[in-house]
């Protein structure tokens, strides 16, 4: 007799269930973990960052990107509301172009596959 893999709808019930109640028990944890932002916060929350005007490079519509930097490092953006080409629009691409430049995974350094793995190599 075959084996199955099918969950049965009382099953399902119960899983789910269980899911919705652990899921509520997590928030009530986390609870006493974060804290309301002061209003100076709200107004500044990068007090030492620096707004610079730029575009998004993900296609070639260049809609308009206001990025904020603090010591030299990307920490937030927002849409350019007076751009001339996207007036205040995002795609979904656009909006996550700050994770394209602050991921882990991305590439740093010129790399050159030797032997079937990576290695680093200069840029001359």
């Amino acid at each position: 007799m075959p084996h199955s893999n099918a969950v049965g709808r009382r099953s399902f019930l119960k899983m789910a269930a269980l899911a919705g109640v652990a899921g509520g028990m997590s928030g009530l944890a986390a609870s006493g973990v974060t804290r309301s932002a002061t209003k100076e916060e709200m107004a500044n929350p990068f007090p030492n960052s620096k707004i610079v005007k730029t575009v998004c490079t993900v296609c070639s519509v260049g809609c308009g990107v206001r990025a904020e930097v603090e010591n030299g490092v990307w920490v937030r953006q927002e849409v350019a509301q007076d751009h001339p080409v996207s007036a205040g629009g995002h795609c979904c691409k656009g909006s996550d172009v700050i994770d394209m430049v602050r991921s882990h995974c991305r590439v740093k350094y010129p790399m050159k596959k030797v032997g079937g793995k990576w290695k680093r190599i200069s840029y001359k």
